[in-house]
């Protein structure tokens, strides 16, 4: 268990300098391997956007994943019958969105809905359907409704993740147009799905470039070169021009053909599969747009993301998911997770206690958020709590015990040290997770994927604050 390896690199790097403390510490720690295993945040495909609360400076300034005075603020959502879009954009686009003039027709169905958004993927955005109920960001450009929404499906804002690593940062872009999706029944959003609503659009699409009515609906840019080449050509023209799709017109299109087609041929003779293909050609277009974030524009993402994610609305989306039978690992492995966010909770608002470095209160409340996502598993599952939420600093599993009585010793002799504390506790979470990824029901695993990017987060965050903080000493930059 990785909380044993922390506890023995604990007792490897830190009992030597602790006087007669140093005995009584030997004595509740195992002796175990002495080295932890360094925890790179990699992304998984299925990561769910976490997450976490908007966090206050100086947490907001490292690169983050998964979040604006530019960013588009949330629509008002009109409860009459749909007149218009609601108004979302940058304040540097037009601020007519896509209309929608057809009758709604609505369809039912008691499964969740998953809803892919596409430019590169897409996180962060407001996604929501014709009666004005939103899709909750599951991560990698994916958005669930718990039921079958009604279409037309509209997209406003968000982040595109243009190098495919899942984490957002500035080497990415806003999402600076919006997309939207007519066709019934259908789950892929992108700038081909938007013109696709324009019937002569449609046609010059199929026409010219070989795509078929059910390409343009279940093909995103990752899997189609076409699609990409279009999407790419499309977007440059409403950036250049300052402008959103529902401006372009069959002249216009037309007139982009022969970009459009250059386009394809050059993606067509280089080498590489789709993915690494297409992900170049993004790369290489937002960067001559000039539209990759700028460092001060990662604490916008990070609310956007906050507030688009699974973990926001956890009661929602894990009482939509049928209850499956649970083995006696996935129980364990519950009320493991549900307390071993409570020893970073805990931890956390003790170190802010001795420091007073914000980035510990900041991430404190969002380790709050984590534990009430995992009990609502638990009280789904009808588990009892293990630990009440107000027993700070008490745990039932004794070695977690041990972990949180050696890390508020470790973190207590220096600021740097109760930063490094931080990052050890962000690693072991991260690698715990993704060992209780593995073969865990939906509901569960929708969870604990939004637990692991808000952990993916927190140690970006600490990392960077140690690199501030290096020379800080006993007192760094806290109250000692």
């Amino acid at each position: 268990m990785q909380t044993k390896i922390i506890l023995s690199l604990i007792g490897a790097t830190f009992l030597a300098g602790c006087g007669s403390s140093s005995n009584n510490l030997n004595q509740a720690i195992e002796q175990t391997p002495t080295t932890i295993p360094q925890v790179v945040p990699q992304p998984s495909d299925n990561t769910t956007d976490i997450l976490d609360k908007t966090l206050e400076e100086p947490l907001l300034e490292e690169p983050i994943k998964v979040l604006p005075s530019q960013q588009p603020t949330q629509p008002v959502v009109n409860t009459d019958p749909i007149e218009e879009s609601p108004k979302v954009l940058p304040s540097q686009q037009p601020t007519q969105p896509v209309v929608d003039t057809d009758p709604i027709e609505e369809v039912t169905a008691s499964q969740p809905v998953d809803i892919t958004v596409e430019r590169g993927p897409v996180i962060g955005a407001y996604v929501s359907d014709a009666k004005g109920v939103r899709g909750y960001n599951l991560g990698n450009g994916n958005y669930r409704f718990n039921e079958m929404p009604s279409y037309p499906i509209h997209v406003y804002g968000g982040y595109i993740d243009v190098n495919r690593d899942g984490i957002i940062n500035d080497n990415d872009s806003k999402l600076m147009i919006n997309l939207s999706l007519h066709e019934l029944n259908q789950t892929k959003v992108t700038l081909v799905t938007t013109l696709a609503h324009n019937n002569e659009l449609k046609d010059e699409l199929m026409g010219e470039y070989g795509l078929s009515q059910e390409d343009i609906y279940t093909l995103t840019p990752s899997q189609s070169l076409e699609v990409a080449s279009i999407s790419d050509e499309l977007y440059r023209y409403c950036i250049e021009n300052n402008t959103t799709l529902d401006t372009i017109d069959l002249n216009t299109l037309v007139g982009l053909r022969e970009k459009i087609q250059s386009r394809l041929q050059s993606s067509q003779d280089m080498e590489g599969d789709i993915i690494d293909i297409i992900t170049q050609n993004e790369i290489a277009l937002m960067k001559e747009l000039d539209n990759t974030l700028k460092s001060n524009e990662t604490k916008e993402a990070q609310n956007d993301i906050n507030n688009s994610s699974a973990i926001q609305a956890p009661q929602e989306i894990v009482d939509a998911l049928p209850i499956t039978s649970l083995s006696q690992d996935q129980i364990d492995g519950l009320l493991f997770m549900y307390q071993e966010e409570k020893v970073a909770r805990d931890l956390y608002l003790k170190l802010y206690e001795t420091w007073g470095l914000n980035i510990f209160s900041n991430i404190a409340a969002s380790e709050q958020t984590h534990m009430d996502a995992v009990k609502t598993l638990l009280q789904k599952y009808e588990i009892a709590v293990p630990v009440e939420d107000e027993s700070y600093g008490e745990f039932a599993l004794e070695e977690l015990q041990s972990l949180y009585d050696a890390l508020i010793l470790q973190g207590s002799t220096s600021s740097t040290d109760a930063l490094e504390v931080g990052k050890l506790v962000e690693e072991t979470d991260i690698a715990d997770l993704q060992e209780r990824l593995v073969d865990a029901p939906e509901d569960i695993a929708i969870i604990y994927n939004s637990l692991l990017e808000g952990s993916y987060n927190h140690l970006n965050a600490f990392n960077s604050q140690l690199e501030g903080n290096v020379g800080g000493g006993n007192g760094g930059n806290g109250r000692r």
